[in-house]
């Protein structure tokens, strides 16, 4: 009708805890105690899965604009919105770049955090590196956890990435990526200078730009 309409915001305080019984049961309050009329997302991406399930559920309509894991949109939830890209190699367009530098890079290494959307991101990146030519690096025979296709992975806000460095610091890549958010992204750099780990190129996804 083009006319302005009063719009009260309703919210619940996740505190920044992922845990699906909690984010659930905040949701399910918007839902039930303040009788809202259609859901708004948060971050990162597993609220967004947990309250996106919720919404379906309800059948209210569940808008998210930082859930970029993949697999919120693969449940086929169908009052679940999102208004942002997956995850899906948000660092394909740096790598495209890196492999046209002279001389060009031939080895890279992969550290993420075990979030859905930075670990999709990471994994399908390394993919396409190995198809661009470049030599896929990790540690073999160590405690870090490393999944396929050879990504190391840390937990959720992970502090202590002294360990994480040292080994890829072994294994001398050209380049090293990192998927994951601000603080663990500031881990990793101050680690890396402590370490005087400095490969010919660092990028990140999505940590300069999110909290």
């Amino acid at each position: 009708d083009n006319l302005p309409h009063e719009v009260e915001i309703v919210y619940e305080d996740t505190n920044s805890e992922v845990a699906k019984e909690k984010i659930r049961a905040l949701t399910e309050k918007l839902i039930d105690h303040h009788h809202v009329d259609f859901l708004l997302g948060n971050y990162p991406s597993p609220p967004n899965e947990y309250s996106g399930g919720v919404a379906h559920e309800r059948k209210i309509p569940f808008v998210t604009s930082s859930g970029a894991a993949e697999r919120i949109y693969n449940q086929r939830y169908e009052y679940v919105f999102g208004i942002m890209s997956s995850a899906k190699a948000f660092l394909e367009g740096t790598l495209r770049a890196i492999i046209n530098l002279d001389p060009k890079p031939q080895s890279i290494a992969f550290i993420s955090c075990d979030d859905p959307a930075a670990s999709q991101d990471a994994k399908t990146t390394a993919v396409i590196a190995q198809s661009f030519g470049l030599r896929l690096l990790y540690p073999e025979g160590s405690n870090l956890p490393v999944e396929e296709p050879g990504v190391i992975v840390f937990k959720h806000l992970e502090q202590d990435f002294k360990r994480y460095i040292e080994a890829v610091r072994t294994l001398a890549p050209d380049v090293f990526m990192i998927t994951g958010h601000l603080p663990e992204s500031v881990g990793v750099v101050k680690q890396s200078n402590a370490l005087q780990f400095e490969p010919l190129c660092l990028a990140f996804s999505v940590g300069p730009a999110f909290p």
